[in-house]
């Protein structure tokens, strides 16, 4: 018995908005390849890493957990939503063990700079070129960051564990905004961080906080970096590139 982390996803919410045919094309698609990889070895597990922060959609207040209902508001949300359903479809048929991971919004040393994704690693940049910032929105939306490092020690929980299935929230369980997270950086950078606000793009949930219990609770993971310390790690990371 072996695992198989699917970690592979080739689109963002803002690229796949106009054209949602990406989303089976680069990545349900090969996804479904893969599980026919899988057919011929039915004690392999799957752990496939989805994305907390869009299936959920707007859920209101509190936190989503695992039960919540399921309504993206992107295409790319929608994507996820899709190969998960395609993949619990399959562990029913050919019985693989099923692990599906939802982390939040992570960030950290690393990320790559994408348009209209990755809002730390972007602000971080502009703080650092000294150019002005577009936010989509009035800055009130709330998202739960998480750092890499943490997401990494969950997934190791489950590499580890053969007898860890199921599906689990991976998040910080803490919610800021998005100004909330323009003046951490600025308190972090000592730089000021010019801000344009610009038209709501209406694929952004408004507030998206993930309930953890569940993955603390069977592997004892919870995230143990906060938003400044890990927005601090990576502006050094960054400075020095």
């Amino acid at each position: 018995m072996g695992t198989v982390v699917h970690l592979a996803s080739a689109t963002t919410p803002g690229l796949s908005a106009a054209t949602p045919s990406l989303e089976a094309d680069l990545n349900i698609a090969p996804t479904l390849g893969l599980l026919g990889e899988l057919i011929a070895h039915p004690r392999v597990r799957l752990v496939y890493v989805s994305s907390g922060g869009t299936v959920y959609g707007d859920p209101g207040g509190g936190s989503a957990d695992e039960s919540s209902e399921l309504k993206p508001l992107s295409f790319y949300g929608a994507g996820k939503v899709a190969a998960e359903t395609f993949l619990r479809c399959f562990q029913q048929r050919h019985g693989n063990p099923l692990v599906i991971l939802r982390p939040s919004n992570v960030y950290g040393p690393g990320q790559p700079r994408y348009q209209g994704f990755g809002v730390i690693r972007t602000m971080l940049q502009h703080a650092l070129d000294g150019t002005t910032m577009g936010i989509w929105g009035d800055g009130s939306i709330v998202r739960d960051f998480v750092y890499i490092d943490d997401v990494v020690s969950a997934m190791e929980c489950f590499v580890a564990d053969d007898a860890l299935v199921g599906t689990f929230n991976v998040g910080a369980g803490v919610g800021h905004s998005l100004n909330d997270l323009v003046a951490i950086i600025e308190r972090v950078s000592g730089r000021p961080l010019s801000v344009r606000h610009e038209a709501a793009r209406g694929i952004d949930v408004q507030r998206i906080v993930l309930d953890t219990r569940a993955i603390r609770q069977r592997c004892g993971w919870t995230s143990t970096t906060s938003l400044e310390a890990g927005v601090a790690t990576t502006w050094q990371w960054l400075r020095a590139q």
